[in-house]
């Protein structure tokens, strides 16, 4: 990616960084899909900015999270834009993700609540093939998705839009969890180094953009990151969970 690219990273909700992951190579079958069917040629460096969409769950500016996270203020907060009176509309899950994903309000999309319509049917076929997704798609990015989507999102399809797709299927989880990986669903255990969901997405994610560079560098990227931190159940990373025993804040 030349050094006069822009990326764009839109945070909604609270960003958290994402520091010395190794992309996996190209032999790995959990590579990202590349190929001649959507290959656009070697040319100059697309004007159109990347874009990194990175979400977590549950995250509350107001309970103080964001001093535990120095490293995504350093790089990210500080170096980029605050939005002080910003609020979202719908403050359950699969609503506000509903409307993160259509610009939509809950009464236009239709789901309410985490089980009522949440990716239901009625949403797949009505909704789900207008997300920023399909359109981004369609003016040329490669679109990729890593981590959480809809917590009844059932893990038998991938959604339109969505050129590399890593979806967990049904709600939070960061060990022992299903995943939809590009059509095929893979299940995970309850071994840090291979199944932790939140190195998972860091992985894939950057296994992507750098494949995509190197294969499309014409063609600008979009990808969001849905980080299943904060929300339950607390596996904190191993060599992380001895940092806050005495931590009071969330009491």
């Amino acid at each position: 990616m030349s050094g006069r690219s822009t990326t764009l990273i839109l945070l909604l909700a609270t960003a958290l960084c994402i520091i010395g992951v190794q992309a996996r190579s190209q032999s790995n079958p959990r590579a990202p899909r590349y190929g001649p069917d959507n290959f656009y040629g070697r040319r100059k460096t697309n004007s159109k900015p990347n874009i990194v969409v990175i979400l977590t769950d549950d995250q509350d500016q107001q309970l103080g999270s964001m001093k535990y996270m120095p490293k995504t203020l350093r790089y990210i907060a500080k170096e980029g834009t605050t939005f002080t009176n910003s609020f979202v509309s719908t403050p359950m899950c699969c609503p506000s993700r509903s409307s993160i994903l259509t610009g939509l309000y809950t009464h236009n999309h239709n789901v309410y609540t985490n089980n009522d319509n949440c990716s239901s049917i009625q949403w797949q076929q009505t909704h789900e093939t207008r997300t920023f997704a399909t359109y981004l798609s369609n003016v040329g990015y490669r679109t990729g998705y890593f981590g959480k989507y809809l917590n009844e999102y059932n893990g038998t399809y991938i959604p339109p839009g969505w050129r590399e797709w890593v979806g967990l299927v049904r709600n939070t989880r960061f060990y022992n969890y299903s995943i939809n990986f590009n059509g095929k669903k893979i299940n995970h255990g309850f071994d840090y180094h291979k199944d932790y969901l939140t190195d998972l997405i860091a992985n894939d994610s950057v296994s992507f953009l750098k494949l995509s560079k190197q294969y499309f560098p014409s063609r600008p990227v979009m990808m969001v990151l849905s980080m299943p931190a904060p929300h339950g159940p607390e596996d904190s990373a191993p060599q992380y969970s001895h940092l806050f025993a005495n931590a009071s804040d969330y009491m």
